[in-house]
């Protein structure tokens, strides 16, 4: 189930407008709407929303990417093409001013039906799980291999297997499946 508040930061009031009407039609409530980018504090307090923000912002959600992640948040960025988009960093999705809204809402439904979809099974092992559980709550590779006592290149090991289980390629994905599954607090 996708979450229920969402929030939208784009710098254009007609995109800011647009965007609104496609997540109505998909039944996802917009709580928020920002042309300027939210203060930090703000940012911080969001939990289970899915956020929708314009590329021109995006130091805003690298800086805070972790906590947002923690607290299960789901990030699309809102691009004018694909090219903007540096692809070192890992987005849960790219949404383009091109895209129709019926590909903008076939987007989130892919995203949420990709999870919704899967079920838990005994498919992952135990140390699949405790990696998932890390990947659901925002840390990095290094971070995983830290907690679990384990190299990066087996932290890394683990989260390719369990996107080829899973059939799940994104974060947001990965993180959905967790949440659902009540893999996470």
């Amino acid at each position: 189930m996708p979450p229920q508040n969402s929030i939208i930061i784009h710098k254009y009031y007609l995109i800011l407008q647009g965007i609104k009407a496609v997540l109505n039609l998909k039944s996802i409530t917009v709580t928020e709407m920002f042309q300027d980018p939210p203060l930090p504090s703000v940012l911080n307090g969001w939990k289970d929303r899915l956020i929708i923000i314009d590329i021109a912002y995006i130091a805003l959600i690298q800086s805070h990417y972790s906590s947002l992640k923690k607290n299960h948040n789901i990030i699309f960025i809102v691009a004018t093409d694909q090219d903007e988009i540096d692809n070192s960093w890992k987005l849960d999705e790219i949404l383009l001013i091109s895209d129709t809204s019926s590909t903008i809402g076939q987007k989130i439904d892919n995203l949420f039906q990709n999870v919704k979809s899967k079920r838990r099974s005994n498919q992952l092992s135990t140390r699949e799980t405790d990696v998932l559980k890390l990947v659901a709550l925002g840390d990095s590779n290094k971070q995983i291999a830290d907690k679990l006592f384990i190299s990066i290149h087996t932290a890394i090991t683990h989260r390719k297997n369990i996107t080829q289980k899973l059939g799940i390629k994104t974060i947001a994905g990965l993180t959905l499946y967790a949440v659902l599954n009540n893999l996470t607090d």
